[in-house]
């Protein structure tokens, strides 16, 4: 599978019916543990956004790619930002996909970061780098998820503000890839850049031995930059959560 530019302008048109009505699509809402990364383990309420073009093969939530069922039925719920903020659970807050950064998140990042009277709930994105930010508002914590289907690479006004790069180990991976996104980020000129995290993600659910082994075989490569070069295991798979 690779990215697929048709169902990319499709999706695109949906964001803009939805968002010219000021909504969302949303495929689910759900607490659980973060399984993965920097967080992993941490208590969150995770909102999956419908809508993804990237295409990857080996991709566990295939259910958010498309705009329609077969029947001509929208996949995913279409909710106000106000509606996404009454299911938030947790003070860690994880907005995924889907491809979160198709959609303009200033509404609905304001408005779940600030559901706690006195205090901002923690606010996490996972993306494969698609697109750069839409809106004006950053979250708490970037994660980026580089994709073989877009060239591991992602546009630098996504880039600049990424906390953490999180690769899936597969048999598309080469110690070459992630050596040329690490070159922009020594190369960057700017004091602006916030990644401090390198993360290097077994595939597989759950991911086998063998997995595990050759995501340990990248850390081990990488290790020294940046400060913190880690393994993730994938814990909601082992722990039969989502």
């Amino acid at each position: 599978m690779n990215y697929n530019p048709i169902l990319d302008g499709k999706i695109r048109e949906m964001i803009a019916e939805e968002e010219k009505i000021g909504r969302y699509r949303v495929n689910e809402i759900f607490s659980s543990v973060q399984g993965e990364g920097f967080w992993v383990g941490v208590p969150a309420t995770f909102i999956r956004l419908q809508g993804c073009p990237v295409g990857c093969h080996w991709c566990d939530t295939k259910y958010t790619w498309p705009t329609e069922a077969a029947q001509g039925k929208k996949l995913g719920e279409s909710m106000t930002y106000e509606e996404i903020a009454t299911k938030i659970q947790h003070p860690h807050i994880i907005i995924t996909g889907g491809e979160p950064t198709m959609w303009d998140l200033d509404d609905l990042i304001d408005a779940v970061r600030n559901t706690n009277a006195g205090m901002e709930n923690f606010v996490q994105i996972e993306s494969s780098g698609l697109s750069g930010f839409r809106g004006n508002l950053i979250p708490d914590w970037v994660t980026w998820s580089p994709k073989a289907n877009i060239n591991f690479d992602g546009p630098e006004d996504f880039k600049m503000f990424v906390d953490e790069v999180k690769f899936v180990v597969d048999d598309a991976l080469a110690f070459s890839n992630v050596e040329g996104l690490l070159d922009w980020y020594r190369n960057y000129k700017t004091q602006r850049l916030v990644f401090s995290t390198l993360t290097f993600m077994a595939e597989g659910c759950p991911p086998s031995p063998e997995s595990l082994k050759r995501a340990m075989a990248f850390a081990n490569e990488f290790n020294g930059y940046p400060k913190r070069v880690m393994v993730s295991d994938r814990i909601q798979y082992r722990a039969e959560v989502r």
